[in-house]
């Protein structure tokens, strides 16, 4: 058939990206690929259910791709010479709808270039397309007995090669497509989990020395605040008093508790606080003299 030479920008928008699913395979890794005359061979897997008597699976998308054939010309086929996948099986499988013609539509990066009389699409080396897809709310329901029984889908691909130097196309040959679907059984009621969480950091527990060190900076801070601002306390309190000798502050300072305090304080708090009271005690002295 002669071909009409497209506009450039036309012919760019049919450079389709890659076609990822299903996945490639030899033809030689299955018999019933060569029970089919399959060509171009993939396989793709379907989750099922177990039964008493085997297993049922309910398929809702299934995609044909087309690849070209790695040759040095084009490929291009025409929409009036193709047909729809036809499902080959041993085991029960059912459709809804029933009608291929209703069950299946041509993959969305499947994109036809009208003509007159035929509409046509063609790829070059090195590109793969999706040639078909089951319709929107369209399903394929299988029954099997075992887990390694197996459906086909087998296209028969009507494809030309394509000269774009001569805009000529050779006479047309059929190629078929497979699509082998296994299917990974799992008893009903499976629920499949995520994988293990990432490790969270878990915040390190202050050690004994660090927590007795703030307390004892705490208990410090307190006292020393009491020493410089002090407060007036309810009757019930007991009072502390803190005395200090003038005569001993000039070579040193001296700090006498009395029992209520010592009784109270204790440990590395009581001493602490005792060194910010001769300090204070210390710094008062020194004030006085100046001021005399």
């Amino acid at each position: 058939m002669k071909k009409y030479i497209l506009p450039l920008a036309l012919l760019g928008a049919v450079s389709l990206s890659a076609f990822a699913e299903p996945e490639t395979v030899e033809c030689s890794t299955n018999p019933s690929f060569g029970t089919n005359s399959c060509e171009v061979c993939y396989t793709e897997t379907f989750d099922a259910t177990e039964t008493g008597e085997g297993f049922t699976s309910n398929i809702t998308e299934v995609k044909i791709p087309w690849k070209h054939n790695e040759g040095e010309l084009d490929e291009i086929i025409y929409d009036n010479e193709q047909k729809f996948p036809e499902i080959v099986s041993t085991i029960k499988v059912t459709s809804k709808p029933e009608k291929k013609e209703e069950l299946w539509t041509n993959h969305e990066s499947l994109i036809w270039t009208p003509f007159a009389d035929h509409k046509e699409v063609f790829i070059g080396e090195g590109e793969e397309v999706g040639l078909y897809k089951l319709q929107d709310k369209a399903g394929i329901t299988v029954t099997g007995k075992k887990a390694d029984d197996t459906i086909m889908f087998v296209t028969p691909l009507v494809v030309r090669d394509f000269d774009a130097k001569t805009n000529e196309d050779s006479d047309p040959t059929t190629r078929n497509i497979c699509v082998m679907g296994k299917f990974e059984v799992k008893k009903a009621g499976t629920i499949t989990t995520p994988g293990p969480l990432a490790p969270t950091a878990i915040p390190e527990e202050p050690s004994l020395l660090d927590t007795l060190a703030d307390i004892t900076t705490a208990d410090a801070l307190d006292n020393a605040a009491d020493t410089v601002n002090p407060t007036e306390t309810d009757e019930t309190d007991t009072e502390t008093t803190i005395t200090t000798d003038p005569i001993l502050n000039a070579a040193g300072t001296e700090t006498i508790a009395t029992a209520d305090q010592t009784a109270a304080e204790t440990g590395p708090a009581l001493w602490i606080s005792i060194l910010l009271a001769l300090a204070f005690a210390s710094a008062w002295n020194a004030w006085q003299k100046q001021k005399s």
